[in-house]
């Protein structure tokens, strides 16, 4: 704690202690003495709320001591204490309504204002934005041959924004306080204007805003915390029963808040030129970004529920791509970590006030940060991408990463929330994955990793959306010179890491020999994209269906089906390698054509078979030049029948071969020790 030593003078009060303790550290060091620890540090029920002469005593004294002598502690509701400061004087409030068509509600508007408000001193300036109906028009005509002193028409044409009109006409306004009002609001208590200046005129408020209600009783908008506010629109309490609590009684109770709507909106004059008024530019978010710029310079935003006025609906304006990145430059170090909101609660649209998943949010070392933060966005739960979900899983798990996988791209604020050191991404298959890389390059400070896996662009639309893609990333990661070769040009640092296994999912896995009369001879792969491998071979399939017990796991053609003794379904990726063990093959087949995209492919099937102590014959391309003791063949029906013959005809040697692929791909293949070490750093920046 810094500041002065403080002494409590005061009788003790054993059941306000805390509150006390923290009023009197407000009073001493001011509120900067007070910090939130987001840390779920409790986690129980909510406690049963009562009235506390106790407390109500200690908030008094701490009202008399910041000056508000006639300050004045009520309680309707167990525990909501409701504080009416009492100021000296009457302030004059200009309210300004922009009228825009919409007679009826603009009628109710200024009709419930002149019967329904008590306070007198105001003045009611009515802003025309060139309507040209003729019955608004004549009603606002009528208004102005009333002759009143308090309420004047002011005229625009129809071609500025609403933003502007609102700037231009606060010169006119002759009030300390400004109250933007719209046109749809309904008053409905006679004391909104004095209660609205019981938090305004408080030195340290800035804006104040009301809760609005509609017609059915629910909900329509209220005070919300900013990130709340930008993500769904000020909704975060939007159709509940307008007597609800809400969350932590938040529906209940005056609060600071960062966004406050403008529907109802009040400020000091002065305030309001001083930090520059509504920005055109963030029309969308013109309130929310007001009052941001208000508690930048130091002032709270106040909501009130004292104050409840009938809404009508409200089109919200769609924000332009120019727009979000406009508020996002602004404001997004704001919006990722608000004040009001705990970052533990979720951002998704409906999901305010929503604990968010652990893995996204919790970040018990955060201000000691250990290791680097990795957020994968593998394209989908397929082979292509374990490229990114097998590296991401064993570092993890042997704690040289900590980080996330998410399939769904986050939002530029979770991003921003989440704070990552490195993202990989694997697709760009959309506008949407375009917009969300040149975000990340923009507002990010991670380092941005591309792994395409073993996908390859077939034609001139996805070629030139990558090319897009990858000039907002950092690296491209790829499994082989091949690939490295065909990227060229796409990006200025090319890294190459060939394809390994992860060691939690393919160790330990049991495989049986010679289970069947003939020898067990199979291929296996994951979706139709490969069913060319198995048809390319397909006379040879056809021809040694009396010599072999063929097996397939996955696609198979249905000219094949006859041929075949044993097809098994495709299975999720966690359920494959078992899987893949269990078909007890004596050998295992990897055709492969001479086509520019499998020559851009990795070794993963040699490995994957290799592993399970299959011995192998693959086709004779590129992908599968290595040391891998495996038997290469060329494409050619003759080869392919010559070669399967001789394994199984001495089925011995063919399990030694397997035995001899086992152990290579288990010593030198698997994501363990410096080629474990050698993937994270590729991932990391130089």
């Amino acid at each position: 704690m810094s500041g002065r030593p403080w002494v409590v003078s005061s009788p003790i009060r054993p059941d306000a202690f805390e509150l006390e303790y923290i009023l009197r550290l407000v009073e001493n060091t001011g509120l900067d003495s007070l910090r939130h620890v987001s840390e779920p540090l409790v986690i129980s029920d909510m406690p049963f709320l009562h009235d506390r002469e106790q407390e109500r005593a200690v908030i008094e004294h701490h009202l008399r001591v910041r000056g508000f002598e006639s300050a004045q502690v009520n309680c309707r509701v167990e525990g909501q204490y409701e504080l009416d400061y009492v100021h000296s004087g009457s302030p004059l409030v200009s309210i300004l309504i922009l009228i825009d068509g919409q007679l009826t509600h603009a009628q109710r508007c200024i009709e419930s204002l002149l019967e329904q408000t008590t306070y007198s001193a105001y003045e009611l300036l009515l802003l025309d934005r060139g309507n040209d109906d003729p019955s608004v028009c004549d009603w606002l005509s009528g208004i102005e041959q009333l002759g009143a002193a308090h309420i004047r028409v002011l005229r625009y044409p129809a071609a500025p924004t609403v933003q502007a009109i609102r700037n231009d006409a606060v010169s006119d306004a002759q009030g300390e306080f400004l109250l933007f009002l719209d046109s749809t609001i309904g008053i409905m208590g006679q004391y909104w204007l004095q209660q609205l200046l019981n938090q305004g005129v408080r030195q340290e408020v800035g804006c104040v805003g009301a809760k609005l209600v509609g017609g059915d009783g629910k909900v329509r908008q209220c005070g919300a915390p900013w990130q709340v506010w930008v993500e769904l629109v000020g909704k975060a309490f939007e159709g509940m029963p307008s007597d609800s609590p809400g969350y932590m009684q938040r529906l209940q109770v005056d609060q600071n808040y960062s966004a406050l709507s403008d529907q109802c909106l009040m400020l000091r004059r002065e305030l309001f030129l001083t930090v520059g008024g509504f920005d055109e530019k963030l029309a969308p978010w013109a309130d929310a970004d007001l009052c941001l710029k208000v508690q930048q310079a130091g002032y709270l935003n106040v909501w009130t529920p004292r104050v409840q006025l009938l809404a009508g609906d409200v089109e919200s304006p769609i924000a332009t791509a120019e727009q979000e990145d406009r508020l996002y430059e602004r404001w997004l170090p704001q919006l990722a970590r608000d004040r009001a909101y705990n970052p533990n609660f979720s951002l998704a649209p409906g999901q305010a006030f929503i604990v968010e998943d652990s893995l996204k949010s919790w970040h018990p070392l955060s201000s000691h940060k250990l290791l680097p933060r990795v957020l994968a966005h593998p394209a989908e739960q397929t082979g292509n991408a374990q490229r990114i979900i097998a590296p991401f899983t064993v570092l993890r798990a042997e704690g040289l990463i900590e980080g996330l996988v998410s399939p769904e791209l986050l939002s530029v604020v979770d991003l921003q929330r989440y704070d990552p050191d490195v993202i990989v991404l694997q697709q760009v298959a959309s506008d949407v994955h375009l917009q969300a890389m040149r975000r990340m390059k923009a507002f990010s400070r991670a380092f941005k990793v591309f792994e395409p896996g073993e996908y390859l662009p077939i034609t001139e639309g996805s070629l030139a959306m990558l090319h897009r893609g990858l000039s907002s990333m950092d690296r491209l990661v790829v499994s082989s010179n091949v690939m490295a070769q065909a990227f060229e040009g796409f990006c200025p640092d090319i890294r190459v890491v060939e394809s390994r296994l992860n060691p939690i999912e393919w160790e330990g896995l049991v495989s049986e020999r010679r289970c069947s009369d003939k020898p067990r001879v199979g291929w296996a792969r994951w979706d139709w994209a490969d069913v060319d491998e198995l048809e390319m071979i397909g006379n040879v399939i056809k021809d040694l269906a009396g010599d072999v017990h063929w097996v397939v796991l996955g696609p198979c053609p249905e000219a094949l089906r006859p041929f075949v003794q044993e097809v098994h379904n495709t299975v999720n990726i966690a359920a494959y390698p078992a899987k893949l063990a269990s078909l007890n093959l004596d050998l295992a087949l990897a055709p492969l054509g001479d086509t520019m995209l499998n020559r851009c492919k990795s070794h993963l099937r040699l490995l994957e078979y290799g592993v399970c102590g299959f011995p192998v014959i693959c086709s004779d391309l590129q992908p599968y030049r290595n040391e891998l003791s495996v038997t290469r063949v060329q494409n050619s029906y003759e080869a392919w029948v010559e070669t399967i013959r001789a394994h199984v005809s001495d089925l011995e040697a063919a399990a030694q071969l397997g035995n001899t692929l086992r152990d290579q791909v288990r010593c030198d293949w698997m994501l363990a020790g410096q080629s474990l070490v050698t993937w994270r750093n590729i991932w990391l920046p130089n």
